[in-house]
């Protein structure tokens, strides 16, 4: 039971995330909202993100995974239900909070539980890629359902159903026998990770990587249609962007260890950093969407394998508080970026705002090229 909470928890994190790039056309002409405030709607996510991981991470430590758990799975039920009913932006935007503190409870949860419940605790790159490729799955089936439903039974019917979907984590995580968490949350023990040079790069290229899937993923779909596709097309197109997403991760939990994980990371940036150059300047839709479908083949094992390198320099009584310290830095990106690229777009196209997305990337391709020169 205590596998299929964990890998529940991570399809969960899947729809947490992708939802709102999922429904974002048709709840901003709802709300009659342009680029910017839709921007606005992904940052306060974020925000909370940030915020809410420095008290998240202690609550591991000190009351277990299984309050946390709960929590992620509660809060992220509330918030999809009240997006979807949402009238006004200022009710979204409360949701969008409730969305963010529920995807990162349920963040710190899973991240911490993939390297001790799967490969016996002994290879923690190829557990969290694996483990993370369930998040694929789950975002890429989001916007393909949502692109389905939403046509025919409405928007608010279709957030009922992912509302009910999130709610049985709750009866999983009630009923999971979870690893003991240490010794208790030290504030003192937690800021001294900061001093440690690999954790403040690994935080960089965290907060980098952040911003780049939170843009992605909220932008993909203004992206395809600004370049020729239809609205339900362009919703097929960020289900594809996920769904290569996860397939990349369970290739790299195959093939990934502990001596490859530092090599690879560079290697996958710079990969990124071609295709959405590509995605910039082609005028094509065909073009377009190859570079869509190769950026998220790219963009799958970044983060699992960062945080396998980052949970390697966390002494294991604080884990709870470590990652949950540094995984709220890391949401500066996702605050700040998809907000940026918004604002970017506004008076021009979305490739304008995919610049600031380039620059990040590259950003991310240099500091993981010292990751790997530090190890």
């Amino acid at each position: 039971m205590t596998q299929t909470a964990v890998f529940y928890g991570v399809f969960s994190i899947g729809i947490i995330v992708s939802i709102l790039g999922a429904i974002k056309i048709p709840l901003a002409a709802r709300l009659g909202i342009d680029d910017a405030r839709s921007g606005g709607l992904i940052a306060a996510m974020q925000f909370t993100s940030l915020v809410s991981g420095f008290f998240i991470g202690p609550v591991i430590d000190t009351a277990g995974f299984a309050v946390t758990g709960a929590g992620g799975f509660f809060f992220g039920a509330l918030a999809v239900a009240l997006l979807v009913s949402a009238r006004t932006y200022l009710h979204a935007l409360i949701a969008c909070v409730f969305l963010g503190f529920g995807g990162m409870c349920l963040n710190i949860f899973i991240n911490i539980l993939l390297q001790k419940v799967l490969f016996g605790g002994m290879n923690a790159p190829a557990a969290l890629n694996l483990g993370h490729a369930v998040f694929g799955v789950g975002a890429f089936l989001t916007p393909l359902a949502i692109g389905m439903m939403v046509s025919r039974v409405g928007l608010r019917a279709t957030g009922a159903v992912f509302t009910a979907v999130l709610l049985v984590g709750l009866y999983l995580s009630a009923s999971s026998l979870f690893p003991s968490t240490g010794k208790g949350f030290s504030i003192l023990a937690a800021m001294s990770l900061l001093r440690d040079p690999a954790i403040l790069v690994i935080t960089v290229a965290l907060i980098c990587y952040v911003g780049l899937e939170s843009s992605m993923g909220g932008w993909i779909t203004t992206y395809a249609v600004d370049t020729g596709f239809t609205p339900k097309r362009a919703e097929l197109l960020l289900a594809g962007f996920w769904a290569t997403f996860a397939l990349s991760r369970v290739v790299a939990s195959i093939i990934m260890t502990t001596e490859t994980e530092m090599t690879a990371i560079p290697v996958l940036a710079g990969v990124a950093s071609c295709s959405i150059g590509g995605m910039i300047v082609s005028r094509s839709p065909l073009k377009a969407a190859a570079g869509v479908i190769v950026t998220g083949l790219a963009f799958g094992p970044i983060f699992p394998t960062v945080v396998s390198v980052m949970l390697s320099h966390i002494p294991p009584g604080i884990a709870g508080s470590g990652f949950g310290m540094v995984s709220s830095l890391s949401f500066i990106g996702g605050v700040f970026l998809p907000a940026a690229v918004g604002v970017r777009s506004r008076n021009a196209t979305i490739r304008t705002g995919l610049i600031l997305v380039l620059f990040v990337t590259l950003v991310l391709l240099a500091v993981t090229s010292l990751l790997n020169a530090m190890a």
